[in-house]
């Protein structure tokens, strides 16, 4: 391959290598824009999707999953909200949450959360918060993500890295008698322009199929982009969501690149061909390098169980945070929410429902959480759904033994009425356990603390 006049760009290797990185690089942007896209693809707010700037409120915990989030929380109602900050500043008002713990964690363009209210970080009386873009005279580099109270530069203002923001909300409920609760409050949540209207248009949807939605989430729309579609939404993102300083370079080299593929495409020569096979190929490498650090983002297995790390201190690394995005988008600080995972028991074998399990706390061993927390059965592919509403536990409804220890009975047919009250039924096939803490204690953040094994009892 012939160098490409005014580009620099020598050899196929050079070529690949250049995609890869860039591609890892653009990857949470990218796919930010294509989650984006997909949940605000409507005219009406609903349970899933809602118009920019508008939230959509989930009624019920998800009896699936639900893109772009993974693994979501069994025992909360979900609020999500895109906004766009570029016709000014937009007022976010919560009402007071006194009886159930909330988070609210912002994110940029980018991926970074930069402000999280909650509980733990804003208290439980009502409150609001007006979000304002990045003043164009100054750079990107006077924020710090790295410490989310620096974006407050007046009461409760803060100061959004980017014009689009997402907002995903968690209110954390005890079980179906606690929905009704949780609806009041989600219903109180308001996004309000400055000048007093509520929402705006903005640009008009981009259409989504309906069946797009449910059937084939943003990551497997960005695994068909071809190079042409890829860098151009990269570059036009780029522009719009310029990248920090120490990024400047990269961000050219990216621009460079999108000029490389816009040329081959132009071209419709065997030798243009050549270049977009090399594209091609470098993306293929930066996504089985994404996917790979993904599947290592579950931490360190100890006892059996995954202790995650943090799922929202990638900024400096590329390649973590596009393995974050990619393991799934909106991940809640692990100040707020800490979630252990586990699929075999204490011998290394897999969870199987024609098996009996038990999950021993010791006294004084309980999961270490400064608000609440709690256990999940969930099946290898989906979440396990039972009429009896067997599947999930919170820390409010379980039954300690008389020496302060605690039991639970994972098994698939009713244990009798002494253990019934700790009792999670699990499926027929294969499954997993997800215990999570909220507002977890400094024992649990720090690894300090962990879940005890899972023994089969028969």
């Amino acid at each position: 391959m012939v160098a490409v006049t005014g580009l620099g760009f020598r050899t196929p290797r050079h070529v690949v290598a250049l995609a890869t990185e860039s591609f890892i690089f653009t990857y949470p942007l990218v796919l930010m824009e294509l989650t984006r896209q997909q949940f605000t693809s409507t005219t009406v707010a609903g349970e899933l999707l809602a118009p920019l700037n508008q939230f959509a409120h989930l009624r019920e915990p998800p009896s699936a999953p639900v893109t772009p989030v993974v693994n979501p929380h069994r025992d909360a109602l979900y609020s999500s909200a895109w906004l766009d900050l570029s016709h000014g500043p937009i007022v976010l008002s919560l009402p007071e949450i006194a009886d159930h713990y909330f988070t609210m964690p912002m994110y940029d363009a980018w991926t970074t959360m930069f402000a999280a209210p909650s509980t733990r970080t804003t208290g439980t009386a009502a409150q609001t918060f007006t979000l304002v873009g990045p003043d164009p005279l100054v750079s990107r580099d006077a924020v710090d993500p790295d410490a989310p109270t620096s974006l407050s530069v007046g009461p409760n203002l803060l100061r959004a890295p980017t014009n689009a923001v997402w907002l995903i909300g968690r209110i954390q409920v005890a079980g179906p008698e606690d929905y009704d609760a949780a609806h009041r409050l989600q219903d109180k949540f308001s996004l309000t322009m400055a000048d007093g209207q509520h929402g705006h248009a903005g640009p008009p949807p981009t259409p989504c199929d309906r069946d797009l939605h449910f059937l084939s989430p943003p990551t497997s729309r960005l695994e068909r982009l071809d190079p042409a579609e890829y860098f151009d939404a990269a570059a036009r993102l780029l522009l719009a969501n310029p990248p920090r300083a120490q990024d400047a370079a990269l961000g050219k080299r990216v621009a460079q690149l999108h000029d490389l593929v816009n040329h081959s495409s132009a071209g419709g020569a065997a030798r243009d061909e050549r270049v977009l096979r090399h594209v091609a190929r470098g993306m293929a490498d930066g996504l089985a390098q994404i996917e790979a650090a993904g599947r290592r983002a579950h931490g360190i297995v100890r006892n059996g169980w995954a202790f995650p790390h943090d799922p929202t201190n990638a900024r400096g690394d590329h390649l973590r945070r596009a393995a974050t995005a990619w393991t799934g988008l909106g991940a809640m600080p692990p100040g707020d929410s800490l979630a252990y995972t586990a699929c075999a028991d204490v011998e290394g074998h897999p969870f199987r429902g024609d098996h009996d399990y038990r999950l021993h706390f010791p006294a004084g061993a309980a999961p270490p959480a400064r608000a609440s927390w709690s256990l999940a059965v969930q099946e290898a592919q989906s979440f396990f759904v039972d009429a009896s509403g067997r599947g999930v536990l919170s820390s409010c409804a379980v039954r300690y033994n008389d020496d302060g220890s605690l039991d639970f009975h994972l098994q698939r047919e009713f244990p009798g009425h002494r253990d019934s009250q700790n009792w999670l039924r699990t499926p027929l096939g294969p499954f997993g356990l997800a215990l999570r803490l909220y507002w977890p204690e400094p024992a649990a953040i720090e690894g300090r603390w962990r879940p005890p094994p899972v023994c089969r009892v028969r």
